[in-house]
């Protein structure tokens, strides 16, 4: 891998952090949850492919990481449906 890709990876990942930063200091109800899950799962992708070369590993590596996104994305869909109907 080279070094430009790693250099651009962390300044991307500087890049969601600062934004991810900002973000506390908006007010924008329940679009601050899913803006900062959103920047999460961007920054957890950066380093997944990138630094662990994801996209090099065999099927069954692939499989087990499409399983595990699917059960965070469930997990953010019913907290969010939570923070919505509790009231």
């Amino acid at each position: 891998m080279g070094s430009k890709i790693v250099h651009l990876a962390y300044i991307g990942l500087l890049l969601l952090l600062f934004m991810t930063v900002s973000l506390s200091y908006l007010e924008l109800g329940y679009g601050n949850e899913l803006l900062a899950y959103g920047f999460a799962i961007l920054k957890s992708l950066i380093i997944l492919i990138v630094f662990m070369s994801l996209l090099k590993e065999n099927v069954i590596s692939k499989v087990y990481f499409y399983m595990a996104l699917f059960g965070i994305l469930l997990i953010v869909v019913f907290v969010m449906d939570d923070l919505v109907y509790r009231g």
